[in-house]
């Protein structure tokens, strides 16, 4: 009964500055849409082993990476295979494991992030630490928040990245 819900027709996407995405299962139309329309424009690829997943990621980063040159393209990939395709668009690649000597910073404030969308990334992560189903209650989000701003203070006042806090001056500040 819920089929006669559902439209019995096909959508085109044919958006404009898109790059080709593949084929339209039902219609057999190309699609060509621009992730960068999108509110989120993150994207994954799934599929079987040498069904062409690595081929088609590399096919899109390429085409965006030659047609804007203000996109950022980040990629995890444990098995190393995209750090020539990187080095080839004059990219970073970033090492992360124990025994490099590389650090991720989630206090980090970069291009126009406000104090208030880090204070809820900063609660989120908090979040996460504490453990699955076991959120923030007031009394600890208003005791983080007054943290979380005290510590920001002078990175607020200076803009110097040398004084943007790490995850030992929230400790500290909790203590």
């Amino acid at each position: 009964s819920l089929a006669i819900f559902l439209p019995f027709r096909t959508v085109s996407v044919v958006e404009d500055n898109g790059v080709y995405c593949g084929i339209n299962k039902y219609s057999k139309e190309l699609l060509f849409a621009d992730r960068n329309n999108n509110p989120n424009s993150n994207g994954i690829i799934t599929g079987a082993s040498g069904f062409g997943k690595s081929f088609s990621a590399k096919r899109e980063m390429f085409m965006r990476l030659l047609r804007d040159d203000n996109i950022d393209v980040m990629v995890i990939d444990p098995d190393g295979e995209y750090g020539r395709f990187a080095e080839g668009f004059k990219g970073e690649v970033v090492k992360l494991s124990n025994e490099e000597n590389k650090h991720l910073n989630p206090f980090e404030m970069v291009n126009g992030d406000s104090l208030e969308n880090k204070v809820d990334l900063i609660l989120s992560i908090i979040e996460q630490m504490k453990g699955t189903n076991k959120e923030i209650d007031g009394q600890e989000r208003g005791v983080l928040v007054r943290c979380i701003n005290s510590i920001y203070a002078k990175y607020m006042r200076t803009g110097d990245s040398n004084d943007l806090p790490v995850l030992a001056d929230l400790y500290n500040e909790l203590k």
